[in-house]
């Protein structure tokens, strides 16, 4: 019984996120909560007449909305651990930087400031967590399925690296030679 409940302690504490990887899920999904809050406010602001178009509010409030639930999406396959998630996030986190700018040059810090902090704190815990590594191993692994070992994903052209299996060389025709062999060959039934 002992032996049990060990496995399972060691088994979900394998699981559990780190603390950089708990901070980055933390970050996203106060990002999603600001998306969640904009997209109150927009829907509140095109609804009432208190904005300039109304429309315009609306379709924000909606692409705010749309954001929230990708970036909560993104917090949660984080959490769970899903590969698929890194890059998604590092785009929508590179995509943030540009945006941020172009609000501080608006003379609108209370918007800019926090959105620049906060996409530049994200890129840094996806890189602290490991993620960012872990797809580099992933991606230098043999065909066989096995993990590279540290010198390899570090350096992948190294010169002892392993090569492609043997394969036969590929015979590549000039566009003249084809048709050198065809005219030989109309020559011959003549």
């Amino acid at each position: 019984m002992a032996t049990s409940a060990g496995k399972g302690e060691a088994g979900d504490a394998a699981r559990r996120p780190s603390g950089a990887r708990r901070a980055l899920v933390a970050l996203v999904t106060a990002q999603g909560a600001g998306l969640l809050f904009a997209t109150v406010f927009l829907f509140v602001r095109g609804g009432t007449g208190g904005a300039y178009d109304p429309a315009s509010a609306r379709l924000g409030g909606a692409m705010a909305l749309l954001g929230a639930v990708a970036l909560g999406t993104l917090a949660w396959a984080i959490w769970r651990r899903r590969k698929w998630a890194t890059s998604p996030l590092v785009v929508v986190e590179l995509l943030s930087i540009p945006v941020a700018v172009s609000l501080l040059q608006a003379s609108q810090p209370g918007y800019g400031v926090p959105l620049l902090v906060s996409a530049l704190l994200a890129l840094v815990l996806v890189a602290a967590s490991g993620m960012l590594t872990a797809r580099r191993a992933m991606a230098s692994s043999d065909r066989s399925g096995q993990p590279a070992d540290e010198s390899d994903a570090a350096a992948p052209d190294a010169p002892d690296a392993p090569d492609a299996p043997d394969a036969p060389p590929v015979r590549r025709r000039s566009p003249s030679s084809g048709a050198g062999r065809r005219s030989q060959s109309r020559k011959r039934r003549r």
